[in-house]
């Protein structure tokens, strides 16, 4: 009997102890503005404190507070779902018999409690990738920065479907007059190609950056930006900013490209593969981790693109300006990649095939 008389008294404590320090969820509907001006429709959740304890490690004397805050639970629970009947844009998670006591007259004794309004956040570069990035937790610390919201817990985008990106591609060519450079100026050079790489990456500006192979169609090819931008203006300001180009060691070609390879979502995950080497202690040194691959250049008829795009082996598909395609193939070699295009029924005699070296992440995009 003493045991069934003090979980009879334990029983309500413990339950009240837990509602008493409870907190409301608030979703609430955004419009991202992104760099180049586009939009993308998403969600914010707020985490609203419900009551005095919200920390995830409450002090010993919850249970204390927990009890004479549990009123005032209810009503801010019932204030909040409340308003969510009333307002279409407002999802809600609410603390205990919330919903229900917002079916009582008692729901209006309760003061409005003051939530995020639907909004529109402008997003920088840096922003840009966290938003497509599958880490919620960098996701939510970048997207907490726009908000200025520290109340911020979950940031999703919501989408339709494959996004079109308009790029730029920028072929890094030997300049035809390059200056003669000591060896220290030559590595400082190309020491400051790689953080400027680097950085526009993190900027969300560079989404891929590799070298050409040995095997290319044309011998001055040295390599290969795609820059998240398809004003031109922008590009160059982009690519000019790298220092082997200011030194003389580059000329560069740019060729607006059009995609819907998720080259994002590649990036995100290129720079949280670095955020993890260097949480490790590693510093990876330039092309660790890459692999070859093979770019086909080709004219493909409208009604066979599809097709072409939607076989596995063809990692990266777009436009360029002249109406013809740029293909990354999971090819490790020119031989490799003729195979897949005779496979895919394209003219092998009428495709430029480009030997490249890459991220090896770039594999994982189908």
């Amino acid at each position: 009997m003493p045991s069934l008389l003090r979980a009879a008294f334990l029983s309500p404590l413990l339950l009240l102890t837990a509602c008493g320090t409870c907190l409301l969820e608030v979703t609430r509907p955004v419009t991202f503005v992104l760099p180049d001006g586009n939009r993308a429709p998403g969600t914010l959740t707020y985490r609203e404190p419900d009551g005095p304890l919200f920390d995830d490690d409450p002090p010993f004397y919850a249970p204390v507070i927990g009890l004479i805050m549990e009123p005032i639970d209810w009503l801010f629970s019932t204030g909040v779902a409340v308003q969510s009947l009333f307002a279409s844009d407002q999802d809600v998670v609410a603390g205990p018999v919330g919903y229900v006591a917002s079916l009582t007259p008692f729901w209006t004794l309760v003061p409005a409690l003051e939530l995020p309004p639907p909004t529109t956040l402008k997003l920088d570069g840096r922003q840009r990738v966290a938003l497509y990035d599958e880490d919620p937790a960098r996701r939510v610390a970048a997207i907490a920065a726009a908000a200025n919201d520290p109340r911020l817990v979950a940031v999703s985008r919501e989408s339709a479907g494959p996004e079109t990106l308009a790029c730029t591609l920028v072929l890094l060519r030997t300049a035809t007059s390059a200056p003669t450079l000591d060896e220290a100026a030559r590595k400082a050079a190309f020491a400051g190609h790689f953080a400027n790489m680097g950085r526009l990456a993190r900027e969300g500006e560079l989404l891929i950056a590799g070298p050409y192979g040995q095997d290319k169609h044309a011998a001055d090819l040295r390599g290969l930006f795609v820059l998240d931008t398809g004003d031109e203006a922008r590009a160059r300001e982009l690519a000019g900013s790298d220092p082997a180009v200011q030194a003389g060691i580059f000329r560069l070609e740019f060729v607006s490209f059009s995609t819907a390879a998720p080259l994002r979502r590649y990036l995100a995950r290129e720079l949280g593969k670095l955020d993890a080497a260097a949480a490790a202690g590693k510093q990876p040194a330039p092309g660790e981790g890459g692999r070859t691959y093979v770019w086909a250049t080709v004219a493909v008829d409208a009604e066979r693109v599809a097709g072409v795009l939607l076989d596995p082996r063809v990692l990266i598909g777009g436009q360029l300006a002249d109406g013809s395609w740029l293909l990354l193939l999971d090819a490790l070699d020119v031989a490799a990649g003729k195979a897949i295009t005779a496979d895919l029924g394209l003219p092998v005699d009428d495709v430029v095939f480009d030997h490249w070296f890459g991220s090896g992440l770039l594999a994982g995009l189908r």
